[in-house]
């Protein structure tokens, strides 16, 4: 695989767009000449999707990791909802990460806990970078989030993952699967995986089965079968 030739990027956009209205060459990292080749993953009706759970250890708390998951709601400046995705915290509980293809055109982001509560960022990203397609927020003083771990080095091919997400606009579906490989564009390291991911999954972890994060999902291959890719742990920034 050399190339995000066919990179589908998965926020939940929330009416059918243009590429440049999800994701662009500064957020993605994708070389102008192969946007052509490059879908935005839309969804409109929610699809509920089902996994076998029953291979997850139980020293992996699916509920106490879900409850530093978020799915996001962006809003542009004249309220209109542009896009899905899901957000987590590590490191530092009160930063909260996510894909900035997520964030573009945000006014500002609605965000809904795992307990179905829900809190307005008004704020504009406190980082970004646009290869790296991260992007960092500053949660409420009042929260109190525990911080997910993250995974040092990069787990090798089969090793059983995991992910929470809010896709179809839902509230951290979780989808099982194993890590496939991995890939290096331009200094930056990729975890392919093939737990499903679709439209929203965008910006949410990746967890092996010791519930330690090992990537952050950010889009899937549309000539493969289930082919996933996520941003290396190791490539996120220090929060703390």
């Amino acid at each position: 695989m050399k190339s995000k030739k066919h990179l589908i990027l998965i926020c939940l956009p929330a009416m059918i767009l243009a590429f440049s209205g999800c994701a662009g060459r500064n957020n993605s990292g994708i070389p102008p000449s192969e946007k052509k080749d490059i879908q935005v993953m839309s969804t409109s009706s929610p699809v509920l999707i089902t996994t076998d759970t029953s291979g997850i250890p139980e020293g992996a708390d699916i509920d106490a990791l879900a409850s530093s998951v978020f799915k996001l709601e962006v809003y542009d400046s004249k309220g209109i909802k542009t896009a899905t995705g899901t957000g987590f915290v590590y490191g530092d509980p009160k930063v909260l990460t996510t894909s900035a293809h997520v964030i573009v055109n945000m006014d500002y982001m609605k965000v809904t806990r795992d307990n179905g509560e829900t809190f307005k960022i008004t704020a504009k990203a406190s980082y970004a970078d646009k290869d790296k397609d991260i992007a960092l927020f500053k949660l409420p003083a009042d929260l109190d989030l525990p911080a997910l771990k993250l995974k040092e080095g990069t787990p090798p091919r089969g090793t059983p993952v995991f992910t929470l997400g809010s896709q179809a606009g839902l509230t951290n579906l979780l989808t099982t699967g194993v890590v496939s490989g991995t890939w290096n564009e331009s200094d930056i390291d990729y975890l392919l995986f093939t737990a499903p991911v679709s439209g929203g999954n965008s910006g949410g972890p990746v967890f092996d089965y010791d519930g330690n994060v090992v990537a952050v999902v950010i889009g899937t291959y549309e000539k493969a079968q289930n082919l996933n890719i996520g941003l290396v742990a190791n490539e996120l920034p220090e929060t703390e």
